[in-house]
């Protein structure tokens, strides 16, 4: 039987150009691997003839290994299983079903799903994507090569010890032992993984984003935008360019925001976006974020006038500024959706360059924000859905935690605190990870951990370490060549050091120390002779492909924040955190929407859907219609129409309301009466002949009456008794030009 079995995907690979590559990338990669391929081909038809000339269909039998692979010259050196000659090894394997010697012996991922329907849009050739990517990693590293044979050390790999086996001799000073025994873990108890509330078929992108930012905190973004407004002006002084905000303008603004983030701009001042400036002025948009926030300015702790009781209420409430949005978001993301087995805990970084605001900034090197606030987060591994966050508030002297419990493992212990006792594995790095952390958290919340440790961490076995001074053999763990690894076990904790290009250091308690099967990583090692990079397998435990697969689930949400992200430069820091608990609703909600309704939806098309949703049908630009001639027939011989002048003249029915513009000056208008030769707005035309009429209380009907156009024009002269009105000033000459025609004297 062939060595080498390809699936349907592999084959399709093989004779047809990949569709998922274009331009000058396929074409250079096509040159590259036309070789690659004609040698594969030809090994398959090769060993074809020899399956079909032997006629050893029931059996299966072993070709010899490839000219690329010698054969160890130690025997202390571990055997490579037959199966796995003349194949690659890596973490993407996946072995024919078809296969008669298929015992499932060596493989350490799940085989990939059947091919689907070829009417789906994400597959290639009938095949879905999962199997196309699974081919080109196996046919990418055919011709590995096993690390084994460059190792100039005899080398022991660490194995399984059974149960009934007690060595005092093999147990260290530490307590730590070389008798790494089988553990017995339990299965996942928690929820269904994925989305725990009903979307519906027919549901938009805004009803997944109402279920993480909900309606209810739109109105209180609202609320509270109008009060800090109103104590602002209170204590400053009025604003004449400010007029309370609606309901309707604050679900914009939060609109205008997310589609801002698709279409990101260098100056807000300077580059114009059409839908947006058809939406709302830039002045508007400026005076809503001038005065906008989230809780109620009165109760800040900031405005307290007395410094020690200011202090003493920043320190019990440093992030009240934004308090209100950051319950809302992640409560209702702990309710919609029910994490995977694997999650991990990471810090995010909410880049920020101003002083020091409400909560302490911090400088990480090598971050894509270096400085800005440190945040906390546990995430799903899989989807990289944020359950749930903490802001670092608090630093140095003001640390308020007991000294003699681990700040990072009650870090993590208030992290887990809504999936206690359901046997998820929790994945962390070198921060968090300590020996009394993974041993808590297993005896009292049932969790498990997997977690690269320092070498400096208390209770961290001594035969493991480099310092001379703490192992006295230091030299048997710095001379560890690639692949090689060394462990230990005590109780329900294992510690693994793998040599990868550097030292890897493990602790868990859900994997074994050794390898429970032929688990491989495929690494690219610099060749000293060529300077090329060459494919390698690698034996590692269990432990550190999976630490590698499902530890960057904060990483994840990370990426997905930053693709079209919310964040704007503003002078107040909790701004900065607003914008980022926007984007942590939208990635959510997508995630959510992605997984109930449509796995097809994009991030980008999802988040403008779910802008243009919040802005709807909503304008405040003020809507200007142009007509020539303008006729309302309400009154008898009386028409509204268009004056010939450029400039307009102040409104006769606002003059005697008393009605002003902003800055203070009359209403002015190019409209006027034909029959008075008096300007009235629009509006003002039918209340003002209604009024002059003398019949306010009578609906407003059409004038017939001369004695009703009589008392009218008597109204428009200013009600002079004697029915003789004077235009035109003393001399009857023009003054002004309010209505005012050229001429002496017009009696009525």
């Amino acid at each position: 039987m062939s060595s080498l079995q390809l699936t349907d995907a592999e084959k399709l690979l093989l004779t047809e150009p990949s569709t998922t590559r274009s331009g000058k990338v396929r074409q250079k990669q096509q040159k590259k691997g036309d070789i690659e391929k004609d040698a594969i081909v030809s090994d398959i038809e090769n060993e074809e003839k020899m399956d079909t000339s032997n006629d050893t269909s029931a059996e299966s039998v072993d070709p010899p290994p490839p000219e690329n692979i010698d054969p160890p010259p130690s025997e202390s050196r571990e055997q490579p299983l037959p199966e796995m000659q003349g194949i690659i090894v890596s973490h993407a394997l996946v072995h024919d079903s078809t296969s008669d010697d298929d015992d499932g012996s060596y493989m350490s991922s799940p085989s990939p799903p059947p091919p689907v329907d070829s009417s789906s849009g994400s597959e290639i050739g009938g095949f879905s994507s999962e199997d196309e990517e699974m081919a080109r990693l196996r046919l990418r590293n055919h011709n590995a090569k096993f690390i084994e044979n460059t190792w100039k050390t005899v080398y022991t790999e660490p194995a399984h010890y059974s149960e009934s086996e007690d060595d005092s001799s093999r147990i260290d000073d530490d307590g730590w032992s070389t008798m790494l025994k089988k553990r017995h873990t339990q299965p996942f108890t928690g929820n269904t993984p994925g989305p725990s509330i009903d979307l519906g078929e027919g549901a938009k992108p805004i009803d997944a984003f109402y279920s993480i930012f909900p309606r209810s905190l739109v109105k209180r973004l609202w609320k509270e935008t109008n009060s800090y407004a109103t104590w602002c002006i209170t204590k400053n002084g009025g604003n004449r360019f400010w007029s309370p905000a609606s309901t309707e303008e604050i679900s914009v603004l939060i609109g205008i925001i997310a589609i801002m983030g698709v279409d990101s701009k260098p100056e807000i001042a300077a580059i114009r976006n059409d839908y947006i400036a058809n939406v709302m002025s830039r002045n508007r948009y400026q005076k809503l974020m001038q005065y906008f926030h989230c809780n109620n300015p009165e109760t800040d702790p900031m405005n307290i006038v007395n410094d020690e009781e200011r202090r003493e209420r920043r320190k019990e409430a440093p992030l009240y500024k934004v308090q209100p949005v950051l319950d809302a978001v992640f409560t209702n993301s702990r309710e919609c959706y029910n994490m995977h087995r694997q999650i991990s805990i990471d810090e995010s970084i909410v880049g920020y360059k101003g002083r020091y605001g409400g909560v302490p900034t911090v400088f990480i090197q090598g971050k894509p924000h270096a400085k800005g606030f440190k945040i906390y987060a546990l995430a799903d591994s899989k989807s990289g859905y944020n359950y749930r966050i903490e802001i670092m508030s608090i630093t140095g002297s003001h640390e308020k935690y007991r000294r003699d419990v681990s700040r990072t493992r009650d870090l993590c212990e208030r992290l887990i605190v809504d999936i206690r006792g359901c046997h998820h594995v929790l994945y962390t790095d070198s921060y968090y990870t300590s020996v009394d952390m993974v041993s808590y958290l297993l005896e009292n919340h049932e969790i498990y951990v997997v977690g690269s440790v320092r070498q400096d961490r208390v209770g961290f076995p001594n035969a493991l370490r480099t310092n001379p001074k703490k192992n006295s053999n230091h030299k048997a763990i710095t001379n560890l060549e690639r692949g090689q690894f060394v462990s230990r076990q005590k109780d329900t904790v294992v510690a693994i050091s793998w040599k990868d290009s550097n030292l890897l250091n493990i602790l868990t308690t859900y994997y074994e120390g050794y390898r429970t099967e032929n688990q491989r990583v495929t690494r690219f090692v610099r060749s000293p002779d060529t300077g090329r990079k060459v494919a390698y397998s690698l034996p590692s435990p269990e432990a550190i492909y999976d630490y590698n697969l499902y530890m960057g689930g904060v990483d994840k949400s990370n990426q997905l924040r930053s693709y079209y992200t919310a964040q704007r430069q503003s002078k107040k820091w909790w701004k900065y955190i607003f914008f980022y608990l926007l984007d942590t609703a939208i990635c959510n909600s997508w995630i959510l929407y992605k997984e109930s309704v449509d796995p097809k939806k994009m991030h980008k098309a999802f988040q403008i859907e779910v802008g243009m949703a919040l802005v709807g049908g909503f304008s405040s630009r003020k809507q200007h219609t142009r007509n020539s001639e303008p006729v309302i027939s309400s009154f008898k011989n009386h028409h509204l129409v268009h004056s010939q002048r450029s400039r307009g003249s102040s409104c006769r029915w606002c003059i005697q309301l008393g009605r002003k513009t902003r800055k203070g000056c009359p209403v002015s208008t190019v409209f006027r009466c034909q029959e008075c030769s008096i300007n009235l707005c629009k509006g003002c035309f039918l209340p003002y002949h209604h009024v002059a009429t003398g019949c306010p209380d009578r609906p407003k009907t059409t004038q017939t009456s001369e004695n009703d156009l009589h008392e009218s024009r008597k109204r428009w002269d200013h009600g002079r008794s004697d029915g003789t009105a004077v235009r035109g000033g003393r001399g009857g000459g023009r003054v002004g030009t309010r209505g005012r025609r050229r001429g002496g004297i017009r009696k009525v």
